[in-house]
């Protein structure tokens, strides 16, 4: 097999495993009991991506580029890796860093050799289909598209739109991914699809993201866009934009009972207990209090914050707070690690003046004090986000290029 064969052929698997981690990495095609651990073919097909994105990205980790490039990531991993030695289940916690670490690495590798217009294109219509799908799930087959509760003693589905996810919110952080991508990188997509394609998904993650009906993505994206057309305004545009956020926050203030009973679903009391969040707060704060410094390993929560199902009245899986998750893996030790991780990206974004990266960290920051968001159980559309803005952050040429310099 001549060379040139052998990279064509690379090139497709790792086009087939970029698309395939996109549209895998929120999808469930099947409900089941937190703590039923069994293999079946969803697990099957998710390790293919894996074994196919951790084989090719490990190309990337011949070369020592890719150490001094990603030092500021690297402490992280290292503490997800050694959490593992006194983890809850010392298995599930190294299949987090793995899934972890051979998602960041295969995406690196894709870019670094591929680049940033062959990845946005094949992103794009990754999103795209599992949009496509969702719809269809969710007009045709209601039962298994839409979020389902418990009413009268009834489990029906309600008009919320989950897709091919588990829940409404996890769709809404999908579409609010895929129109912050749109929005980012709108000239080299237009390139790789068309601008009346680019349009039309950029209406579809929009009808999408409103039949979710996720308040906090829906108010969190605003913000993050908002701030992406700040930061791209000349400053006669940004003394407008701040004048309308004043403007705003005054109505806010004004109205703010009159609005906390227009989006509640039930009189207030959801908005105040943050939909039941508070409760597993409590139980969380519980936990770290007993191993504040350096938690119970990655994953753990899923196998502690069920003993509290009778008590808060539902199984939690995971502490629905970023940060509160990152404690109970890590202790105070991690967090502190992922703060100064978190804020070194954005003054790095700020100071090389990218609208994107600044927007979408500020919409995984947002997102984590209402949801485990980018360090939850496993990787989900937030956390390729967060290593599409470390890729960003590491890659001075990739981030010029994308800026229009010269």
């Amino acid at each position: 097999m001549s060379t040139g064969t052998k990279n064509l052929a690379l090139y497709r698997i790792a086009v087939f495993a970029l698309f395939c981690m996109f549209f895998l990495v929120d999808a469930s095609f099947r409900l089941r009991d937190f703590d039923d651990k069994s293999i079946d073919f969803q697990v099957v097909i998710k390790f293919l991506v894996l074994f196919f994105t951790i084989g090719i990205g490990a190309i990337a980790l011949r070369y020592f580029r890719f150490y001094s490039r990603f030092l500021f990531v690297l402490p992280f991993f290292a503490l997800m890796l050694i959490s593992s030695i006194w983890s809850e289940n010392l298995f599930f916690t190294l299949s987090i860093f793995f899934t972890f670490f051979s998602y960041f690495i295969f995406m690196v590798f894709f870019i670094d050799e591929y680049g940033l217009g062959k990845f946005s294109r094949i992103v794009t219509l990754s999103m795209f289909w599992f949009l496509v799908v969702s719809l269809l799930l969710y007009v045709f087959f209601p039962e298994m598209g839409r979020f389902s509760f418990w009413f009268n003693d009834v489990f029906a589905p309600s008009w919320r739109m989950s897709g091919l996810t588990t829940s409404a919110n996890n769709f809404a952080r999908v579409c609010g991914f895929f129109i912050l991508f749109l929005f980012g990188f709108n000239s080299i997509i237009k390139v790789q699809i068309g601008a009346r394609f680019y349009n039309f998904c950029l209406i579809l993650a929009a009808v999408c993201l409103l039949l979710s009906g996720s308040r906090t993505t829906i108010v969190v994206l605003l913000v993050s866009l908002s701030l992406y057309v700040f930061l791209q305004s000349n400053k006669q545009n940004k003394a407008l934009w701040i004048s309308s956020v004043f403007c705003f926050g005054l109505i806010l203030a004004l109205f703010s009972e009159e609005l906390l009973q227009l989006v509640s679903r039930d009189g207030g009391d959801d908005i105040t207990s943050f939909t039941g969040r508070t409760f597993i707060w409590d139980a969380v704060l519980y936990f770290i209090d007993k191993k504040p410094v350096l938690g119970y390993g990655f994953g753990s929560s899923i196998f502690l914050l069920p003993e509290y199902a009778d008590a808060l009245g539902f199984t939690a899986a995971h502490a629905h707070n970023m940060y509160l998750q990152v404690m109970l893996s890590g202790g105070y030790v991690t967090l502190s690690v992922f703060l100064f991780l978190m804020l070194f990206c954005l003054y790095k974004s700020l100071k090389l003046n990218i609208a994107f990266v600044t927007s979408s960290l500020v919409f995984i920051l947002l997102i984590g004090f209402f949801e485990s968001g980018a360090i939850s159980l496993t990787a989900n559309m937030l956390t390729l986000l967060l290593f599409f803005n470390f890729y960003l952050i590491a890659t001075p040429g990739i981030c010029s290029s994308f800026r229009g310099e010269k």
